[in-house]
């Protein structure tokens, strides 16, 4: 749920991630009336269980629920429960008397004041009274330092304290920005761990500190159900998504070729495991090992290839790899339908694509230059990889 607050300011969550962080911790923000069951999700992310895809737009019909998607590849109804359409819409009142109670503030009503929501007053060490807000969405620092700049703080007996979902990894200009203006800064992701939402006030009437000399300008982590991306020190964060998952391992991967179905299978942690259905003869696990390790022989020939600009030897390399990959397909099936293998191929080269591509516009709209990394970096042919060569964290 903290994670959908920095993305969204009315967020809904889907009960299939809700799930994900435990059917107790469910429970109790549904009892406390933090979250609440709304009307069924009319469109949700294509269901692992499917196979790779697109999303399916839900359809409510006398025989139940089906989902179907936009995609002219995916037109054969797919069967839905309950659980994959029901969602749950954050109470932001709830969320603040929460906070209020749990920490001390002094406080009343709700106001949201363009993604700045005011909680009252906090008294640490029986002295000092600070301001207490709420800040949401906060995509990047950019949007965080917009608000705090609302609030500069002139009197020196009192202090700002500005309170996010999520931490996030600030740039030495912020920081700076944020001691100038007297704002500290206190992320709800440690206690929410905990599993209560009872902060420690203590960093937040320090000065910010300096970020370590060790500290690295580029970064593509997940945490729990948000990725943290730093491009040139600047971050952002982002919610989970298969598109981040597959840049994610083309990065960890620089220089290597990647089959659409092995990425697919990787960034799902299946180990090439993708589901069998019934077109074609199944290999045994010898075979499938022969024909593992001919591909990761001719991946490496072509990496030779590309670094030799070796335009004829590649082509050729290229065509014997996605004669491979026909032949794997083929094999293994997906989706428990019977489809020509080459369609199977295209099915899933078209979705890894469009997944990245998704994620990478999505990261367009909060950090431009890593985008732009991305879209010069990232090959998404039927062979992927990733050519940059920057030292990013994981």
């Amino acid at each position: 749920m903290l994670i959908l607050l920095d993305q969204m300011e009315s967020p809904v969550i889907l009960h299939t991630e809700a799930v994900a962080y435990g059917d107790g911790a469910l429970a109790e923000l549904l009892s406390q009336g933090i979250l609440r069951e709304t009307c069924n999700a009319a469109k949700i992310p294509r269901p692992v269980r499917f196979g790779p895809g697109t999303d399916l737009i839900i359809r409510e019909t006398s025989r139940g629920l089906f989902g179907v998607s936009d995609d002219d590849d995916f037109f054969d109804p797919l069967p839905l429960t309950e659980d994959d359409a029901r969602q749950y819409e954050v109470s932001l009142p709830k969320l603040v008397e929460k906070l209020r109670k749990e920490n001390g503030i002094t406080g009343k009503g709700f106001e949201n004041d363009s993604g700045l929501i005011p909680l009252g007053t906090k008294l640490l060490g029986g002295t000092q009274s600070v301001w207490v807000y709420l800040s949401l969405p906060n995509s990047d620092e950019e949007a965080v330092l917009a608000r705090s700049a609302r609030l500069r703080v002139t009197n020196a007996l009192h202090k700002a304290v500005v309170l996010v979902p999520h931490g996030t990894t600030f740039s030495t200009e912020a920081r700076r920005i944020l001691g100038d203006n007297g704002i500290g800064l206190l992320s709800l992701m440690e206690p929410a761990v905990r599993g209560n939402l009872v902060l420690d006030w203590t960093p937040a009437i320090q000065a910010p500190a300096e970020p370590h000399a060790g500290e690295r300008p580029y970064l593509f982590r997940k945490s729990g159900q948000v990725w943290t991306l730093v491009f040139e020190r600047k971050s952002t964060t982002l919610k989970d998504s298969k598109g981040l998952a597959y840049i994610a391992h083309l990065l960890r991967n620089a220089g290597c070729q990647c089959l659409a179905a092995d990425l697919f299978a990787a960034a799902a942690g299946t180990e090439g495991a993708i589901a069998i259905g019934s077109a074609g003869d199944v290999l045994d696990s010898t075979a499938m090992a022969r024909y593992k390790s001919r591909a990761e022989d001719l991946k490496d020939q072509l990496a030779e290839a590309e670094r030799n600009n070796d335009q004829g030897r590649k082509e050729g390399l290229r065509a014997e790899l996605e004669q491979l990959a026909d032949e794997m397909l083929a094999a293994r099936g997906l989706g428990g339908r019977s489809r020509k293998s080459h369609d199977d191929r295209e099915k899933l080269r078209k979705s890894v694509s469009m997944a990245i591509g998704r994620s990478i516009r999505a990261i367009r709209k909060h950090h431009p230059a890593l985008a732009d990394h991305l879209q010069r970096h990232v090959d998404r042919g039927h062979i992927l990889s990733y050519s940059g060569d920057l030292p990013w964290e994981f």
